[in-house]
C-alpha cells in the first residue's frame, strides 16, 4: 500500500487548479453547531495571534484522497475525497463568507465613488482570485471552455452547494442543506466581527489577514494514494477506535522536522518520542492533555491539542530553521515530557510515584489506586502530576483528600465535573509556580464550596439509594464505600471524635480481591425467604465486605452458616454483624 502523506496549509491544497470530488456514497454535510463553533473559535484564536503577536499553525486533522486525472485534461489533479469532506467543505464556506463581505463593501461603500476605484479594483481582484481557487475555474476540455467546480459534494448536496456558493439565499430542501446554511451564517458572522467597524483600509487589511490564515495557518495532512483499495484500507485504519492518527504522532513528526539539520539532537528526541508513544493513543492523548494543563493551568482545546501543545512547549515550530541552542532546548523539553509521561503512567495505573518511606505507609499509598481505579477519577491527573513536585507526605494528604472528595462530590452527589477540572488545573499551576508555599489547607479551602453542594441531608439521602446490582452499572463505588466503612469502623464505635483515622495501617485490604457479601442471602438455597427482607437485600443494611485476609463463604449461604466466618473476620465491622428477619434490626 503506497501512501504519500503531504502536510501543509489549506491554501497549498487549492493551488494549481485541483479538483475535489466527494463520492456519491459518502454522507451528506453533517457538521452541526458544536463543530462550527469550534471552527470559528479556532479562526478567532489564529486571527488574534496573527494580528497581535505571531502567526501560529493550527492543525485540522487528516484527509484521505484517491489521486487521479480529470478526463480530457492535461494531467489536471483530481482527488476523490474518501475522508475529510466536512473539513474541506467548511474551508470553502469560509471563502464564501470572505467573498460575501467583499461584495457587501463594494456595494455599500465603493460603488459609484470614483475616489475609491483603487480599493474597488483590489477587492474585485481578491474576489476573482478566491473564486478561481476555491469555487470554480474555466478550463479547455475537448476544444471548448468548461466551468470546473473545485469541490463537488455528494449527490444529496451537489446541486445545492454549487447554487449556494453563487447565491446564499438558495432554498434548502433537506437537513444537510440547512446545516450548510447554518454553518455559513456562523462563519460569516465571525468574519464580520473580526474585521470590526474601523476604517475601510483597516477592514480591508483585516480581511486579508483572514485570507492568510486559510492560506498559511490552517493546516491539514493529506494522505494521498492512487490505489483505491489502499485508500479504503487507510480510511478504515484511521477511523478504527484506538488507531487514529494522533496528536502525539504529529508532535513527534514536527519535532523531528525541526531537528532535521541537528542529527544528534534528532536521534535523542526520536527515542524519547518513541517512549512517549508506547501507550494506546487514547492514553497518550490523556497524558499530553494532563501535561499541558499541569503547566498552564488551563485545558487544551477539544480540537487544538496539537497547536496548543506546540505553542507551550515547542514554540520554535513557528520558525523555518532553528539554531543549535534551540535544537538543544527542544531535545531537553521532549525529554522532560517523556519523564512526565512516565510519571503519569505510574499515577494513572495506581502506582505510588515515590520511594516507599515513612511516615507514609502502605495504607496511605493504597489510596491512589482507590482514587483512580475504584472511583475512576482520572480528571485529577494534572494536579497529581504537579503535586509530585511536593514532599511525599503532602502528596499523600492530597490523594487522601481527593479520594474522599471525589466519592462524595461525584459518586454520591453526581455533580458537574467541569467545575472540578478547572479547579484542579488552577491548583496544578499554583503548585508549579511556588511548590514550597503550597499547603493542603489551600486545596481544602478551594474544594469547600463544591463540597457544600452535597450537604449532609443530600449525602444521607443518596447513600440510602446505594444498591448492589448484578447487571448494569459497576459495583466498584459500593465496594469502595463498604471497604472505607470497614477501615473507619473502629474510630466510629470509639466515639467518632475528631478527624476520621485508621490506626492499624499495617493491615491493607486488596480492593480487587475483596468481595461484597449479602448478610441475608441474595438467593439462598433452602433458606427461609422473608418477604419483608427481600426488597432490602441489595441495600447497604444487608451488605458487608470480606477482605483478602478473610476466609470466604458462599454468598448464598444462610446467616447461620456465615456467622462463624464473620466472627473470625479480620474486620471489626464483620465481627459486629447482627441479623434479624425484622428489617428494623437488620444489618450492622
Amino acid at each position: 500500500m503506497e501512501v504519500k502523506p503531504d502536510y501543509g496549509p489549506v491554501g497549498k491544497f487549492f493551488e494549481f487548479q485541483p479538483v475535489y470530488r466527494v463520492p456519491p456514497y459518502q454522507r451528506a454535510y453533517a457538521w452541526e453547531k458544536i463543530e462550527i463553533e469550534d471552527f470559528v473559535k479556532d479562526l478567532h484564536a489564529c486571527y488574534d495571534k496573527r494580528k497581535f503577536s505571531e502567526p501560529v499553525v493550527h492543525f485540522f486533522g487528516q484527509i484521505v484522497c484517491i489521486k487521479g486525472e480529470l478526463p480530457g485534461t492535461d494531467q489536471l489533479k483530481y482527488y476523490e475525497l474518501v475522508d475529510g469532506q466536512q473539513r474541506i467543505a467548511t474551508f470553502v464556506l469560509l471563502v464564501a463568507a470572505l467573498i460575501n463581505v467583499y461584495k457587501e463593501i463594494i456595494a455599500t461603500e465603493l460603488e459609484g465613488n470614483m475616489n475609491l476605484n483603487n480599493e474597488r479594483g483590489i477587492l474585485q481582484g481578491r474576489i476573482q482570485q478566491l473564486t478561481k481557487r476555491y469555487f470554480a475555474f474555466q478550463l479547455e476540455i475537448d476544444e471548448s471552455f468548461q466551468d470546473i467546480n473545485v469541490l463537488v459534494l455528494c449527490n444529496r448536496d451537489r446541486t445545492f452547494f454549487q447554487s449556494f456558493l453563487k447565491d446564499i439565499n438558495t432554498v434548502t430542501e433537506r437537513e444537510s442543506h440547512k446545516l450548510i446554511k447554518e454553518a455559513y451564517a456562523l462563519i460569516n458572522n465571525k468574519v464580520k466581527s473580526l474585521i470590526g467597524v474601523g476604517s475601510l483600509k483597516d477592514r480591508i487589511g483585516n480581511l486579508k489577514d483572514i485570507e492568510k490564515i486559510l492560506e498559511q495557518d490552517f493546516c491539514i495532512l493529506n494522505m494521498v494514494t492512487d490505489d483505491r483499495k489502499a485508500a479504503f484500507k487507510l480510511f478504515q485504519v484511521l477511523n478504527n477506535r484506538g488507531k487514529n492518527l494522533t496528536e502525539g504522532d504529529l508532535l513527534r513528526a514536527e519535532c523531528l522536522r525541526m531537528l532535521e539539520p541537528h542529527q544528534n539532537e534528532q536521534e535523542i528526541t526520536e527515542k524519547a518520542w518513541d517512549h512517549i508513544l508506547l501507550d494506546k493513543p487514547t492514553d497518550t492523548e490523556e497524558f499530553l492533555r494532563a501535561i499541558y494543563s499541569s503547566y498552564t493551568g488551563q485545558k487544551a482545546g477539544t480540537n487544538s491539542l496539537f497547536n496548543d501543545f506546540l505553542l507551550k512547549f515547542l514554540p520554535e515550530s513557528e520558525h523555518e530553521q532553528i539554531d543549535n541552542v534551540a535544537a538543544s532546548r527542544i531535545k531537553d523539553e521532549v525529554i522532560k515530557i517523556e519523564e512526565d509521561v512516565i510519571l503519569l503512567r505510574k499515577i494513572s495505573s495506581g502506582q505510588w510515584p515515590y520511594e516507599s518511606r515513612l511516615p507514609v505507609e502502605h495504607w496511605d499509598r493504597n489510596k491512589l489506586p482507590l482514587l483512580v481505579h475504584a472511583l475512576g477519577h482520572k480528571e485529577c491527573l494534572p494536579l497529581l502530576l504537579s503535586a509530585r513536585e511536593l514532599a511525599q507526605p503532602l502528596f499523600s494528604d492530597i490523594v487522601n483528600l481527593l479520594e474522599r472528595f471525589a466519592f462524595r462530590y461525584l459518586i454520591i452527589g453526581n455533580q458537574y465535573v467541569g467545575d472540578l477540572i478547572d479547579l484542579y488545573n488552577e491548583e496544578a499551576r499554583a503548585i508549579r509556580d511556588n511548590p514550597g508555599a503550597y499547603t493542603i489547607d489551600r486545596l481544602k479551602l478551594k474544594l469547600q464550596p463544591l463540597m457544600d453542594r452535597v450537604d449532609e441531608a443530600m449525602f444521607r439521602r443518596q447513600l440510602d439509594d446505594f444498591k448492589y446490582t448484578r447487571q448494569g452499572k459497576s459495583n466498584k463505588p459500593l465496594k469502595y464505600f463498604l471497604l472505607s466503612a470497614a477501615y473507619y469502623y473502629p474510630w466510629y464505635i470509639a466515639g467518632a471524635n475528631g478527624y476520621p483515622t485508621y490506626t492499624e495501617k499495617q493491615i491493607v485490604y486488596d480492593f480487587t480481591d475483596s468481595t461484597i457479601e449479602h448478610v441475608y442471602p441474595y438467593n439462598g438455597v433452602g433458606a427461609i425467604v422473608h418477604a419483608t427482607l427481600e426488597p432490602l437485600k441489595n441495600t447497604l443494611g444487608n451488605l458487608t465486605i470480606l477482605g483478602n485476609l478473610d476466609n470466604r463463604t458462599g454468598a448464598n449461604d444462610d446467616f447461620a452458616t456465615k456467622r462463624p466466618i464473620y466472627e473470625k473476620s479480620s474486620l471489626m465491622i464483620n465481627r459486629d454483624v447482627r441479623y434479624s428477619p425484622n428489617p428494623a434490626h437488620h444489618g450492622h
